[in-house]
């Protein structure tokens, strides 16, 4: 049973981080980020976070879009 819990942490991890990569891919594309800002998203472990955060960014239109957004929801 610890052994099936700590696999299942090690795949959210790993689907967290590949996550966080796309979302400051996309970000760096569009705008640019800063390094508090990458920091920030490199460090979020939870999925549904960063899946909230790459929708806003999708709706944005600037990063300071982006960062309203994300602070009127209260996710950043």
């Amino acid at each position: 049973m610890v052994l099936e819990e700590m696999l299942k942490e090690e795949r959210e991890e790993g689907k967290a981080e590949g996550k966080a990569e796309a979302l400051i891919k996309f970000i760096k594309k569009t705008w640019s980020v800063s390094d508090v800002m990458e920091e920030r998203i490199i460090n979020e472990k939870d999925s549904n976070t960063l899946d909230r955060w790459f929708d806003l960014a999708l709706e944005s239109v600037s990063f300071e879009d982006f960062q309203k957004k994300c602070k009127a929801k209260h996710i950043m």
